[in-house]
Parts: C-alpha cells; sequence; structure tokens
C-alpha cells in the first residue's frame, strides 16, 4: 500500500490563475495536471461557488463574477484536468508535496512541475478594538453576503482603499445591506492618474467603477477620502467607530476624529500575497511594497528561481484576476514545455498573445498601485494594550520592548514571545511586527525578511497524518 501520487504538473491553488494554468496545460498536451484547491469547490476568492443546498436558477442574477466562474471551472473540468477540492497543501520537500483532503485523507503528490497560485488574503491591521465581535475582512463579508447569502450587520461602516473597497461596499448595498459609511485612506486620484488609467485599462473597468459610484451617490451613502479608522468600542461587540481625517502617510490628523454609530466593520485595506508555499519551495523572494508584500521572483514566463517551479497569480504579486488569468495561462505554456510536451517554437507562438495582454493589464495596476499605495501610518494606530498577536494574546507592548532590548529579526521575536507561531502562523501579524521594527529602529522595511516557513503551513487533523504514516509503515511491513 503506497500513499505516494505522482503527476506531471501540479497546480496549488484553484482560483483564476490555477484554472487557467490548469486549462493551457491541458491544451498543449501534458498528460496529467491535478489541481489542489482548500475550498468547497474550486473558483478562488473572486469566483467563489455557492455552498450546499443553494442552488442558482438565474446565473444572470447571480452577478458576472458568478458567471465568469462557471465558464473557467467548466472549461477546466472539460480540459481533462484533475480538481481535488477540500484539498490542504500542508507541506513540501522539493517537488514533493505534503496534503489532506476532506480532513481525513493524508497523501503525498509528487510532481515533475508545479505552479503555485495560492492567491492572496485580505491585509489584516490592528487597532484598538479590532479583534471584537463585528469587525470583518471584506473577504469574510463577501463570502457571508455573496456565497451564504447572509448580510454581516445592520450599520455597517467600510473602512479600506483601493477599487475593492469602492466595488464592494457598493456590492454590498446592491444585496441589501445598510452602509452607513466608505472611509477610504488615499487621497482621490487626480486627473493625470484617471488619464493614465483610461489608456491603460479596459474601458468597463472604468465603467464598472463609475456605475459602483453612482451606486453609492444614489443611495445616499458618503464617500469619503482621506479618512481611516482609529479604533472600534463596544462592550461585548461593536457599537461605534471612530474614523479620522489622514494625512497623504495615511496618519490620523489631530483633532478630526469623529464617531459613527455601527455594529459591523469591514475592513478593507488591500490584499497580501499567499507566498509561505513558495518560500517553503526555496523559491527566492523580493519586496514588492504596493504588490503584496514579499513575493516570488519570477521571469516573464512565470519561473521562479527554482526549477520545476512556477508562481501565477495574487500568490505572486497582488495584480487582481485580470492578471491572475493571463499568468496562469503563460505558466500553463511554460510548464508544457518545460515538461516536453511543446517544442519551444510552438510554446514561443502560444505564449505572445497572453503576454501582451498581461503587459496591457500590467500597466493598468501599477497605477492603480501607485494611486492606493499604503502608508506607513495604516500600522500605527495599536496603542500598547492593543492585541497584536491575537492567535498568543500578545500585545503592542509586548512587541515594543523586545524590539526597544535589540530583538530586531521577526524569526527571533516570535521564538521569544511566540508572536507569529500562532493558528495562522503569522498571516495576520507578520506585516505589522515588520512595519513596528521599521518604524522603531528607522530601517526600510524591505530589509526586514519574513518569518521563516515551517510546515504544516496549515492547520490540519493530526489523525489524518498519523493514519497516512501508520498505513505507509504497515505496507512496508508486509512487503
Amino acid at each position: 500500500m503506497s500513499t505516494t501520487e505522482q503527476a506531471d504538473l501540479v497546480i496549488i491553488g484553484g482560483g483564476p490563475a490555477g484554472l487557467s494554468a490548469a486549462i493551457a496545460a491541458r491544451r498543449a498536451g501534458v498528460p496529467s495536471v491535478v489541481v489542489l484547491d482548500e475550498g468547497l469547490a474550486p473558483g478562488g476568492q473572486i469566483f467563489r461557488r455557492y455552498g450546499p443546498g443553494f442552488t442558482i436558477t438565474d446565473p444572470h442574477s447571480a452577478g458576472h463574477e458568478y458567471r465568469d466562474g462557471a465558464a473557467l471551472i467548466a472549461a477546466a473540468e472539460a480540459s481533462g484536468a484533475e480538481i481535488r477540492a477540500r484539498t490542504v497543501v500542508w507541506g513540501a520537500w522539493e517537488r514533493t508535496l505534503a496534503c489532506v483532503s476532506n480532513e481525513e485523507r493524508a497523501y503525498t503528490l509528487t510532481a515533475r512541475a508545479i505552479v503555485v497560485a495560492t492567491g492572496a488574503r485580505d491585509r489584516a491591521v490592528a487597532f484598538p478594538g479590532w479583534t471584537l465581535p463585528g469587525v470583518i475582512t471584506a473577504g469574510a463579508a463577501k463570502t457571508m453576503v455573496a456565497i451564504q447569502r447572509v448580510l454581516p450587520g445592520r450599520r455597517i461602516l467600510m473602512a479600506g482603499s483601493g477599487p475593492l473597497a469602492l466595488a464592494f461596499s457598493a456590492q454590498l448595498r446592491d444585496y441589501g445591506a445598510n452602509i452607513v459609511a466608505v472611509a477610504e485612506a488615499a487621497p482621490p486620484p487626480g486627473l493625470a492618474d484617471l488619464a493614465q488609467l483610461a489608456r491603460d485599462g479596459a474601458p468597463q473597468v472604468l465603467l464598472e467603477a463609475l456605475r459602483y459610484r453612482a451606486t453609492l451617490l444614489r443611495h445616499g451613502i458618503p464617500y469619503e477620502t482621506m479618512t481611516g479608522i482609529v479604533r472600534v468600542e463596544g462592550d461585548r461587540e461593536v457599537e461605534r467607530a471612530v474614523v479620522a481625517r489622514l494625512d497623504r502617510d495615511w496618519r490620523v490628523m489631530p483633532g478630526t476624529e469623529r464617531e459613527i454609530a455601527v455594529d459591523t466593520v469591514v475592513l478593507g485595506y488591500g490584499l497580501e500575497s499567499n507566498s509561505e508555499l513558495s518560500r517553503l519551495l526555496n523559491c527566492t523572494q523580493r519586496f514588492d511594497r504596493t504588490g503584496g508584500g514579499w513575493v516570488p521572483v519570477k521571469d516573464q514566463r512565470m519561473r521562479t528561481s527554482e526549477p520545476g517551479i512556477y508562481a501565477a497569480g495574487d500568490g505572486g504579486g497582488v495584480g487582481g484576476s485580470r492578471s491572475a488569468l493571463q499568468q496562469g495561462v503563460i505558466a500553463g505554456i511554460a510548464a508544457a514545455e518545460e515538461l516536453g510536451a511543446l517544442a519551444a517554437t510552438k510554446a514561443g507562438e502560444l505564449l505572445r498573445a497572453p503576454l501582451r495582454r498581461l503587459a496591457r493589464v500590467e500597466r493598468f495596476v501599477a497605477t492603480l498601485n501607485r494611486i492606493y499605495a499604503v502608508g506607513p501610518g495604516l500600522y500605527e494606530r495599536a496603542t500598547p494594550d492593543t492585541l497584536v498577536c491575537r492567535c498568543e494574546e500578545k500585545s503592542e507592548a509586548d512587541l515594543e520592548a523586545l524590539i526597544a532590548e535589540g530583538v530586531t529579526d521577526v524569526n527571533t521575536i516570535r521564538a521569544q514571545s511566540r508572536i507569529g507561531m500562532g493558528r495562522c502562523q503569522g498571516r495576520n501579524c507578520a506585516s505589522h511586527v515588520a512595519a513596528t521594527i521599521a518604524r522603531i529602529t528607522g530601517r526600510d522595511i524591505a530589509s526586514i525578511t519574513p518569518p521563516t516557513a515551517r510546515p504544516p503551513l496549515k492547520p490540519v487533523p493530526l489523525g489524518a497524518i498519523a493514519e497516512e504514516r501508520y498505513q505507509a509503515e504497515a505496507a512496508v511491513e508486509i512487503k
């Protein structure tokens, strides 16, 4: 009995990048392509499917994201790629992946090539009250509303920045949510910025943004730029939020604080790349200030520093679904060439169109990232008693005390204080820790390396791993 499986190409992540990579690889002739995704169904955050018990009778009413996702998933399934949902990749050693499916079956999967398409997560922000029930991220709110059809609250403040904050606020209102106000941290884009976006972006993207803004105006929802969350107050849950005017570095301007009576605060301060797996695979990393933090270095064909390892989509640098779709196609074709399914000349021909489309999208994304670049003030809201590591219940005072003692390495801080050692493995606090080190020491945040990625990358049932090892040992004894 063996619990080790093999495949030509394994794609980790079933969002836009992963699915488009699978389609491209299969069309290019790669014999066995396996897509691993943690969700109940493929689609990723942007194309997330409805849960069990929901039936879609009118795809048009479900929105274009649902329809686009349905078409992409159908194409991936028709391509012959094997899609495994509810599968967590918790470890990786070279090209061997440790997996747990359905929380019960553990196995290893060895690949000739790997595409890391792990997507991104909402950026966590620590401020007084951020751990109160009623404070949630935009991703969580979208899952509740769009997928589970549950409104997150009765009076909602949207605090964030960028196109997603605007878009999701309008979408929430269309679902019937009572949006009290939208607090956008960045300054409004200037005429030159808008002209640049118009030159680089698809017209439908700008038109969609105008429709979202019109939705807020039609319903009388205040949309205030250079405004951010300062703290959230309440005895056992959110009762009110305190916002203030911000300067261009996103720092609070004294004397501008005011209260808003709400029971829910949705945070949408951008995304950070899920780069832990690429780090575990020893891919060289770089710090991208506006594109998701630490991301794997990759070339034009999505090849990382490790042979046979590719990175596509937001896990290799946040760029949105349009960029992810093209990157996935490029990675799938490039992997097919490396695996011998495509001749170099044919691969070059197939790559021309997606490379051209990606270049156009990336110009648009670069302009957006510049307009909505996160200011350092976002990480300066915590007070001494604010929890910065909610998993281990460690405060800002605990963190700053260590830094004052000269401990300025993220891994050493983790070892001495357990900050970043909890269930999330630092996903919610690593950026705050790095920003705090940079602020106190005067260092560039890009010089502060991320915590070492270690398996298990995600929580998995110990029983499943133990059963897999037991079966493997039993098979050896029988032989």
